[in-house]
């Protein structure tokens, strides 16, 4: 997977999976082109976390808000990469760092993958996100943080692979 390859040691993993009725191209497809914000939950736990500007929720717009393309395998797997603090309220996030080396103390590396296997009848879609601090104080920071959000960033994930998988699953012939 190329999030072990982007961000082998973490403090934080959270890992969702659904089973799609559609070829691994087409939820590939709905992947890159669903407009998170379409679910309502999600278009309030962003806007309640100052995530949502004038673009749109598809990778392209989480691109835009600072999250860069670390690694991909087209058709299969994405990971995501961000350099930041979430936890202020108006979080930091560092733009055009290197992600792997990055270690400047008082940030957390926080790495978002997109994976679609073949699966039987469909695919088998998975969402993985890993956070890394950059120091201990940085990771006691987060970890407060993670105590009041971590349930709804979990929902924002779950809530993201049942609006891809419908989107793949309307589109399929």
């Amino acid at each position: 997977m190329l999030i072990e390859q982007v961000l082998p040691v973490y403090d934080v993993i959270e890992h969702h999976r659904a089973h799609v009725r559609a070829a691994p191209a087409g939820v590939w497809a709905a992947v890159l082109a669903s407009d998170l914000r379409r679910s309502w939950v999600i278009r309030t736990l962003l806007a309640a976390r100052g995530m949502i500007g004038g673009g749109d929720s598809t990778v392209a717009g989480f691109e835009r808000l600072g999250f860069e393309r670390l690694a991909e395998a087209p058709g299969e797997e994405l990971v995501l990469g961000l350099v930041g603090k979430p936890w202020l309220p108006r979080p930091a996030v560092r733009r055009g760092v290197d992600f792997e080396a990055f270690d400047q103390p008082g940030y957390v590396r926080i790495a978002w993958g997109w994976r679609v296997e073949a699966d039987g009848d469909g695919s088998l879609l998975s969402t993985e996100t890993r956070v890394q601090a950059t120091d201990a104080r940085a990771r006691l920071l987060f970890r407060a943080y993670w105590t009041v959000i971590g349930r709804f960033s979990g929902l924002i994930r779950s809530e993201a692979l049942a609006l891809i998988k419908r989107e793949a699953e309307r589109r399929r012939p």
